[in-house]
């Protein structure tokens, strides 16, 4: 129940939970980093920037 996580998807392949996070600032990133992810059975991150999309799509459901 973070307030800047956004979506938690949970995944299939190399890769178990996706989690779509906004920070205004990179301190705030690194402490989530750091305190919120901490917890055993974490055993590494990969964290990407997104830099703008190509295109937004509502979403309508299945």
């Amino acid at each position: 129940n973070h307030p800047d996580v956004h979506v938690l998807y949970r995944t299939s392949g190399d890769v178990d939970l996706l989690v779509e996070v906004i920070f205004e600032k990179m301190d705030d990133l690194n402490a989530f980093l750091e305190k919120e992810l901490a917890v055993e059975g974490i055993v590494g991150t990969v964290v990407t920037i997104v830099i703008g999309p190509y295109k937004r799509c509502p979403w309508t459901g299945l």
